[in-house]
């Protein structure tokens, strides 16, 4: 099982659910982890590290990863689990190998050079699918944007959702939740969770604060994640942060997310392109949350575009 992706991440989390599964059925799985300075982890029983670094950022998070970290994968093993898109060339070097496929965001969501970037490799990385044994796509959306492309044969993809720790994610009545996090009992609170990658409309999610709260100035808008290796985009919604009722968390530990989820009224998570899946409501519905999540016609209603899957030649 191959992975660079910190726990954190939701790209991240499913190898690390995977090998958690694993193990406990005893299964006889490692995950070969590639690490630098800008991705370390705890050791953990079960995984192998590779370990690479340069000084720079991108180099250690879009290149290495890509280009250097699959020919060091050990030989020796029955199956090679490629954890994520861009590890699709160790199809190239390790067989038989399955892949699992998230999405296509970077080639068809491109909000600055550096996406644009990741998008134009992961159109080159792609083409190695073909050297795979399976490609498990995690949701028929995720499917379909693979299919498009017309990459692989439709029989070579199999579809299989994630799923949740159900011995994590479960209801706490919500004045504990909201106790232990320091949250005031009476106030109506909206949850967002996620990176601060434009994507994920926070902005959006400001400016619907900021009418609510002229109607009722009893809410609060509850935000986790963020940071400098999500990017920033953050800052540039400051002066809008400003204007509302609004308290941010950081690196909040799994085990405290149930808390975080169960103190909420409601999850809001609008997403500017139909990805293939995201952890934050399937966890807030487990913890007994209602969800509010977009549909992206009401999107363009609005006047956001429609996102075009763009066509790959074979």
């Amino acid at each position: 099982l191959a992975n660079y992706f910190h726990p954190f991440s939701g790209i991240g989390k499913y190898p690390f659910n995977l090998l958690k599964v694993y193990r406990k059925q005893k299964k006889q799985v490692d995950m070969v982890y590639f690490e630098t300075r800008h991705n370390r982890i705890p050791d953990y029983k079960g995984i192998i590290k590779v370990k690479g670094d340069t000084p720079f950022f991108e180099i250690n998070k879009a290149v290495l990863p890509y280009f250097y970290f699959p020919k060091q994968l050990p030989d020796g093993y029955d199956v090679y689990h490629a954890g994520n898109q861009y590890l699709a060339r160790i199809a190239l070097y390790r067989k038989p190998c399955v892949i699992t496929h998230h999405d296509i965001r970077p080639m068809v969501l491109a909000h600055d050079m550096k996406m644009r970037l990741i998008g134009f490799t992961l159109k080159y990385l792609l083409k190695f699918y073909r050297k795979a044994a399976k490609i498990i796509a995690i949701s028929n959306e995720a499917k379909q944007s693979l299919l498009d492309l017309n990459i692989v044969p439709e029989e070579k993809i199999k579809v299989i959702y994630h799923g949740y720790d159900d011995e994590i994610y479960k209801p706490i009545k919500k004045s504990l939740a909201r106790k232990k996090l320091g949250l005031p009992q009476e106030t109506k609170i909206i949850l967002n969770i996620g990176t601060e990658d434009p994507m994920r409309r926070v902005s959006l999610v400001l400016e619907a604060m900021k009418e609510i709260q002229k109607v009722d100035t009893n809410v609060l808008f509850v935000r986790v994640g963020g940071g400098i290796l999500s990017g920033g985009y953050w800052q540039t919604d400051s002066k809008l942060k400003k204007t509302v009722n609004f308290k941010q968390f950081r690196n909040v530990p799994e085990e405290d997310m149930p808390l975080i989820y169960s103190s909420a009224d409601v999850l809001v998570a609008p997403q500017a392109y139909n990805e293939g899946f995201t952890y934050p409501p399937l966890e807030a519905m487990a913890c007994g949350t209602p969800i509010l999540i977009n549909n992206m016609k009401v999107f363009e209603k609005y006047g956001y575009q429609p996102i075009e899957t763009p066509a790959m030649e074979n």
